[in-house]
């Protein structure tokens, strides 16, 4: 990821328009955030630190405006980072992530789902999905599935029905 593209983002996100020059990009970038501040998520960090003007120019926007960046990366994130010592020092905490606990999984569908999930559905996703974007796919394709067939919960055998419906797509889209 470039300079560039990591301000031209930023200011997508915002809803402005960028210009051609970086420095009239990062300008915008920083007024916006004085006058507005907000967290800036970085997803895929490791993207991020192939381009030593991108780290800098994410540093630089953390100087100037003081508001909080969250960087969200993969096992080799840490590592990539702490090659860039002077954004490094400034981070304040790191924190890795686990596998979703029962109880997470529980919460999550509680949030997420309109239709009542039963238990055993719920200890299904727990033993065979555990990423929170494959668990929001496969939470929307039961609710989909229970909905078109008037059921008022999901149980196991729907949440089987909607993995399998999302390994077809998977695998409809690689071949396409």
């Amino acid at each position: 990821m470039s300079a560039r593209w990591l301000l031209s983002e930023i200011l997508e996100e915002m809803g402005e328009i960028y210009g051609y020059k970086i420095s009239d990009c990062f300008k915008l970038v920083v007024r916006n955030l004085l006058v507005n501040p907000q967290i800036i998520i970085i997803d895929e960090v490791d993207y991020l630190t192939v381009d030593s003007r991108a780290v800098e120019t994410l540093r630089d926007i953390h100087d100037k405006t003081n508001v909080p960046i969250v960087l969200v990366g993969m096992i080799n994130a840490k590592s990539r980072l702490k090659k860039f010592n002077h954004l490094y020092d400034r981070l304040s905490e790191i924190v890795k992530f686990e596998k979703f606990s029962k109880n997470d999984i529980k919460t999550i569908v509680q949030e997420l789902s309109e239709v009542e999930m039963t238990d055993c559905a719920i200890r299904y996703i727990y033993t065979n999905l555990n990423r929170f974007r494959q668990i929001v796919k496969v939470i929307n394709k039961a609710e989909i599935i229970a909905k078109a067939n008037g059921l008022n919960s999901i149980d196991e055998i729907l949440i089987k029905e909607a993995i399998a419906n999302e390994t077809e797509n998977i695998e409809t889209n690689q071949e396409a």
